[in-house]
């Protein structure tokens, strides 16, 4: 750095005397400061905008905090979806998300439809044959296949049926009728639906095993039977095989109770029937008039062993 020279004294004794080199920056400053404020003061009256402007600016910058002082700016959390100009291709666009959630199956009404299978179980009367008791499976409440277990108990009415066609042959009906074990199977269907109108058709299996008169058997048979002295008792081992028929309505109470009338027909197809003595007796003159009276039984029972049937029976349908 140069020194400032400054000269004191008298011009005939001009001496040099320098400043310390700490003076200078000083009056560095102040001459700087002196410009500055010496300057625009000159300047001012011929572009007065400008200077204004300058004097601005540099108050501005005295007071504006240094750059270290500033506060770091957060960053704002990216935007959800960027908004695209009106005219941005639809590509661009933004989509819906692909499929929207699930949304859980509710639970099945119960359904109030009857079932397709329904059982049915009935006690009743076949009158003039037995009482008994049946169950049947009805298929889409029109087609029923079912059967049916009775012990005869008609044997009057039975013989007062036969009464009209043979009068002796129905002597021999009562005591066959009553106590007969009756078995059928049945096949039907309702032929409008809604309707409790059934036509039914069926085989009947009867067995009948009673204790007959020999006087009895005599006269309905038209025949003197001889027996050795102490047998009056003669055994009969009947069976018959029939078909059945019937017209039938049944009404339902609340989906579960019955009651079952009914109009029929039974008609013997054919029948076997033996007759024999206990103990059994080993003459030959015996033993051949009871063969005779075992085939008269049987074809009396072909013949004549039909009736019309009433019945009425009360059930419940699970």
């Amino acid at each position: 750095m140069t020194d400032i020279v400054v000269f004191s004294g008298e011009r005939s004794s001009l001496q040099p005397h320098a400043l310390p080199s700490t003076a200078a920056p000083r009056l560095t400053r102040l001459a700087v400061l002196a410009l500055a404020l010496v300057v625009p003061a000159l300047l001012g009256p011929l572009c007065p905008a400008s200077a204004r402007a300058q004097d601005a600016q540099g108050a501005e910058a005295l007071t504006a905090p240094s750059p270290s002082a500033a506060p770091t700016p957060v960053s704002a959390p990216p935007a959800a979806a960027t908004s695209l100009p009106a005219h941005a291709p639809a590509s661009l666009a933004p989509r819906p998300s692909a499929r929207p959630a699930p949304v859980p199956d509710a639970p099945d009404a119960p359904s109030d439809a009857p079932s397709p299978v329904r059982l049915e179980v009935l006690v009743g009367a076949t009158v003039p044959i037995d009482v008994d008791l049946s169950a049947r499976l009805v298929l889409f409440d029109r087609l029923f296949i079912g059967g049916s277990l009775g012990f005869g108990v008609y044997g009057s009415l039975f013989s007062a049926a036969v009464q009209p066609f043979d009068s002796r042959a129905a002597q021999l009906a009562a005591p066959i009728a009553d106590g007969v074990l009756v078995a059928t199977v049945s096949a039907g269907f309702r032929p409008f639906a809604g309707y409790g109108l059934e036509l039914v058709g069926g085989y009947t299996l009867l067995h009948a095993t009673p204790s007959l008169d020999a006087a009895t058997v005599s006269a309905a048979l038209g025949t003197q039977l001889t027996l050795p002295a102490g047998l009056s008792t003669l055994q009969l081992d009947a069976t018959l095989q029939a078909l059945h028929v019937e017209l039938g309505w049944t009404i339902v109470i609340a989906d579960h109770f019955l009651i079952r009338p009914a109009l029929g027909w039974t008609q013997t197809l054919a029948a076997s029937a033996t007759v024999s003595t206990t103990p059994t007796v080993a003459i030959p003159q015996v033993a051949a008039a009871l063969d005779a009276t075992s085939q008269r039984i049987t074809s009396a029972l072909t013949s004549y062993a039909m009736t019309p049937t009433v019945s009425l029976a009360v059930g419940y349908r699970f």
